[in-house]
């Protein structure tokens, strides 16, 4: 099956969806089963419903992508008012947080529904004060302390992430910080909101991590695009221009915003959004375990588009990661460096019983050269 036909038809459903145009007629080499999957594993089922919906031809299984989206309607009404709920407790447990980009980014479609959410994400300022209250509230705990955000689940579709920090990554950590610093000391209640600049700056760095990471789908590009068009003014302004400027990703945000162009208004296609559109398809929503495998290689290649050298370089890493990732992992090194060695040898024995990173090395040397090279030189591309 030809990804690009593929994913090229299933972006143009969900433009036509959401901009109320009738679509192109289905190509015959791909099935309406083929194209509700794949548009799934993008998490753009809901915007693409509302482009078929406009074609005369309809799926057999028409009744049944019906009710899936009276099914994400309704989680919709859900979340918002679980929302109002999370926020209003957070308020009166003088817990200092920011609700960031969800709404935000949903309320950019012409109807709530057609913008799939599987979780809402909130920076606090104090993740034990936040537990306390999501316990009271009702969630189940599903992970605390592991990584920079903690996730709670309640049935049954609310997901959400209570955010510690915004980046992992030394590049951007500040600056986040600095900003949720700013916006929250501004504020005369306990919650505060990004304004348009920052969330765009978010959703920006949130669509690179995840681009450079496993890769990101279809439905990055339309948030991005929609939320561009309906912030315009905000957005095409000397503020915006110097914080794209500090962050480094201006190429990035220029580049999926033409895409999004093409998309959206027929512009004239370059060689780059064709580079891009096809990454994109092969990435799903979330991106791929192979794609991290093959990114990671690339993070390793600097200068030198040498990938069995940065291969070699990635194995090397995976075994002895650098110390403030094992001060991390094993307080016992934080408290005293020179044990740093029998750190390394504690984390081999895990690894045996674990096989989880013994998997990450087969897989890491598995990567193909080519297709490193490739996400090497799209990277340079998009100057990151």
């Amino acid at each position: 099956m030809d990804i690009t036909t593929l994913g090229g038809y299933t972006a143009h459903l969900c433009v036509c969806g959401i901009l109320g145009k009738k679509p192109e007629s289905r190509p015959k080499e791909l099935s309406f089963e083929r194209i509700y999957s794949f548009a799934k594993s993008h998490m753009v089922e809901c915007s693409a419903y509302y482009g078929v919906n406009q074609l005369e031809e309809k799926p057999d299984f028409w009744d049944k992508w019906t009710k899936h989206i009276s099914q994400m309607s309704a989680a919709d009404a859900i979340q918002r008012i679980e929302f109002e709920r999370l926020c209003e407790c957070f308020e009166n447990e003088r817990i200092q947080h920011i609700p960031l980009k969800g709404f935000a980014i949903k309320d950019c479609y012409p109807s709530g529904d057609m913008r799939r959410m599987s979780d809402l994400d909130i920076y606090v300022c104090d993740e034990h004060k936040a537990h306390d209250a999501m316990l009271k509230l009702g969630y189940e705990c599903k992970s605390f302390g592991e990584c920079h955000h903690n996730t709670y689940y309640l049935r049954p579709v609310m997901n959400v992430e209570i955010h510690t920090r915004l980046s992992n990554d030394e590049k951007y950590m500040g600056y986040f910080s600095g900003i949720c610093r700013d916006v929250i000391s501004r504020s005369d209640k306990h919650g505060a909101f990004f304004d348009v600049c920052d969330t765009m700056c978010y959703i920006i760095y949130h669509t690179y991590k995840h681009f450079s990471g496993g890769g990101c789908g279809i439905r990055a590009v339309l948030d991005l695009y929609l939320f561009y068009e309906k912030h315009k003014a905000e957005l095409d302004s000397e503020r915006f221009r110097l914080c794209l400027e500090e962050l480094g990703l201006q190429k990035f945000y220029a580049s999926l915003l033409s895409l999004g162009r093409v998309w959206f208004e027929n512009s004239e296609e370059t060689a780059l959004d064709r580079k891009i559109a096809d990454y994109i398809y092969s990435s799903g929503a979330y991106g791929k375990a192979s794609r991290n495998n093959q990114n990671t290689v690339v993070k390793q290649m600097g200068e030198s588009a040498n990938a069995s050298s940065a291969k070699r370089k990635t194995v090397f890493a995976v075994m002895f990661p650098d110390v403030k990732k094992m001060k991390l992992n094993f307080p016992y090194v934080e408290k005293c460096v020179l044990l740093l060695p029998v750190a390394y040898v504690h984390r081999a024995f895990r690894a045996v019983f674990v096989k989880k990173r013994l998997h990450k090395l087969a897989d890491v040397a598995a990567v193909s050269d080519e297709k490193a090279v490739e996400a090497y030189e799209l990277f340079n591309e998009l100057g990151i």
